[in-house]
């Protein structure tokens, strides 16, 4: 899988303690440039995903609103889980489990689906007790941002687009939104983090995470 073969890649470069409980840190900066995520592309972690961060809900209360586990499975990396979702696809309607990946990560739950997304309800109702940002991307290149606070969805927009004016969040300032040559995903990655002030490294992101099959849409 991509993902590993890049973490096999930044395990030969020299490290140091500090360096690599650096690199685990989910502390966030409210300036993240896309150059944090310089990692990801149009196929890495996988070509239609999203990756959502939830700040005021605690796991259980995450996996609840996101409809609830059908079954869970070994903890696993990100290319596993999508392997899983391979694996059991019915290829006569080319549908498959709903595969999500959650796990505390600092002062945040963060969400990996693979070819999966959450409502905006569901969004909405994440939101409740603080933030949450998610970011979702397909292989037809669609990238969409959207953001919820306070028990409601209060920005959504097409990341490789500039964004609409009114209505604007200040942590969009700086961000190369619509620009040519953009990392569509990185941008993406980085509008997160600034919500959330919590950062996703690619050594925490390729690790074994808890990972489960949903019962329903959420």
């Amino acid at each position: 899988m991509v993902v590993a073969a890049l973490l096999v890649a930044q395990s030969t470069a020299p490290s140091t303690a500090a360096g690599s409980a650096s690199a685990l840190s989910a502390e966030g900066d409210p300036e993240a440039m896309p150059s944090a995520y310089g990692w990801l592309d149009d196929h890495t972690p996988t070509d239609t995903y999203s990756i959502t961060v939830v700040r005021g809900r605690g796991p259980k209360a995450v996996l609840r609103i996101l409809g609830g586990v059908k079954k869970e499975l070994p903890p696993q990396d990100p290319g596993e889980a999508e392997g899983y979702l391979f694996d059991h696809l019915d290829m006569s309607t080319y549908t498959g489990p709903r595969v999500a990946q959650v796990q505390r990560h600092g002062k945040a739950v963060v969400v990996y689906q693979p070819y999966d997304f959450p409502t905006d309800a569901a969004l909405a109702r994440l939101s409740r007790k603080g933030v949450v940002a998610c970011f979702f991307t397909t292989v037809e290149l669609d990238t969409y941002a959207t953001v919820a606070r306070g028990g409601e969805v209060i920005r959504q927009f097409d990341v490789g687009s500039r964004p609409p004016a009114e209505g604007a969040l200040p942590q969009e300032e700086g961000l190369d939104f619509g620009k040519p040559h953009q990392n569509l995903w990185a941008t993406g990655w980085a509008f997160n983090e600034r919500l959330t002030l919590t950062h996703i490294s690619l050594k925490w992101f390729g690790r074994d995470h808890p990972t489960y099959v949903l019962r329903k849409p959420g």
